[in-house]
């Protein structure tokens, strides 16, 4: 398992059920003027799954959001 936690502004709980979809961006103050294309978590889960893993996240808004990915051991 690989875990990262940051203790910024959280997923709004509205938006979170999109979190992984393509080109979504999660609209709120604190993306107001970032860049970005709405792909990377998109692409970080299409390739976790490729590996035969999981992704998951948990989400406060105002306290922080970590992400945890879970790939199996090659015996």
């Amino acid at each position: 398992c690989i875990s990262v936690a940051d203790s910024g502004h959280g997923i709004p709980k509205e938006q979170q059920a999109k979190i992984f979809g393509k080109f979504f961006r999660a609209s709120g103050k604190a993306t107001e003027g970032v860049l970005g294309t709405g792909l990377g978590l998109f692409i970080t889960k299409m390739l976790v799954e490729k590996m035969g893993g999981e992704i998951s996240f948990t989400s406060v808004e105002e306290k922080g959001t970590t992400f945890v990915v879970s790939l199996s051991l090659v015996q």
